[in-house]
This record gives C-alpha cells, sequence and structure tokens, in this order.
C-alpha cells in the first residue's frame, strides 16, 4: 500500500538467503531501484522485473518470468494493479469506484498453488510505521478462469477493507484512473 520499496526491503533483510523478485511498471520500479541503490547498498537479493506500461499489450514473456520464479522458490511480489497481461475484462469495487480487476497474482498463485499475501504498512507517527502481513489468501481447489476471478474479488475486497481503515496511508490514488479508465489503455499526456 505505502511505501512498498520498503517493504521489500524489510522482506530481503529478514531473508537473505532467498530471491526477491519484484514486478512492476519500469517507471515506477526504476525509482525503487534508484531509492535502494543509495540507502540500502547492502541489500543484493531483489531482482527488479520491469513491464513496460499498464498498456493494452499482453506479457507473455513477463509471466514467463514469475511462473519461473515461482518454480525456483523465489518470493514474487507483485503490486495489485498489476495484471501482467491476464484480463481484466470484469470490474470490482475499489475506494468506493468501479475499477478493473487485474488477475494477475491469482494465475500465478491458482497454478502453483501458493497463496497471496497482502502486505501494507499504518503509519504510526512521524518516524516509525507499522507493517501487517495479512492473514494468506488461499487459491481454490478447483482451477479454473472462474476460480481466478474469485480469488481477485477476494484480494480485492480485503485491499478495500484496509484502504477504508487507512485511507491516508494508501499510495494508489495515483494509480485509479488506471484502474476506472482501463489498466491496459495508454494516457496520452
Amino acid at each position: 500500500m505505502d511505501l512498498y520499496q520498503i517493504l521489500i526491503n524489510y522482506i530481503a533483510d529478514l531473508l537473505p538467503n532467498s530471491t526477491i523478485s519484484l514486478y512492476g511498471v519500469e517507471q515506477s520500479l526504476k525509482k525503487i531501484e534508484k531509492i535502494n541503490s543509495l540507502y540500502t547498498p547492502t541489500i543484493k537479493n531483489i531482482e527488479y522485473n520491469y513491464i513496460d506500461s499498464l498498456d493494452d499489450k499482453p506479457y507473455p514473456l513477463i509471466f514467463k518470468k514469475a511462473f519461473r520464479d515461482v518454480e525456483e522458490n523465489k518470493i514474487v511480489t507483485i503490486p495489485p494493479e498489476v495484471s501482467m497481461g491476464m484480463g481484466p475484462n470484469e470490474k470490482t469495487r475499489l475506494v468506493g469506484l468501479d475499477v478493473l480487476l487485474p488477475q494477475g497474482s491469482s494465475l500465478l498463485s491458482t497454478r502453483y498453488s501458493v497463496p497471496v499475501i497482502i502486505i501494507h504498512t499504518v503509519r504510526i507517527d512521524r518516524s516509525k510505521i507499522k507493517i501487517t502481513f495479512e492473514k494468506p489468501i488461499y487459491p481454490f481447489k478447483e482451477k479454473s478462469r472462474a476460480k481466478v476471478r474469485e480469488q481477485s474479488e477476494i484480494i480485492f475486497d480485503k485491499i478495500s477493507e484496509i484502504i477504508s481503515k487507512y485511507p491516508e496511508t494508501w499510495s494508489g490514488y495515483d494509480i485509479l484512473h488506471f484502474l476506472t479508465e482501463g489498466v491496459y489503455r495508454k494516457v496520452d499526456f
């Protein structure tokens, strides 16, 4: 939700023998990589996997890379708005708005029978944050497109619940136009 570069560093520091494979839009990820190289240069177990943009082209190679990462027991981290080419055609509710429903993390979860764990931060005061690892959201035993969608709905319902409790903590307001207008549509500026 907020400060996810801190969350990634925290996980990478806790699990120095694991590889953290972070997926995200190139523009945002490059900023995080630069911040990490300046402020936490000792953390070397984060891989940055760039997705060109949130437009309408599928990402078959990046998705295959995510599948390989799961097979190699890497910790795969995907922001919820990143669909990685899997949908969305359906909509769900988020912060009171109809938004498109990305399904990238649910598809990985279903295919490999691994849980999705939502992680978020809450600012306690000016200098402290609380990091929360929510209960795992396990995939359904039935492996179907409908169950992938259902798991994505559960994930977004939980995210909505967290945002409603801590609206000042959510840093996703900048991606709302993508989620409401279409995650995969280019925005011309």
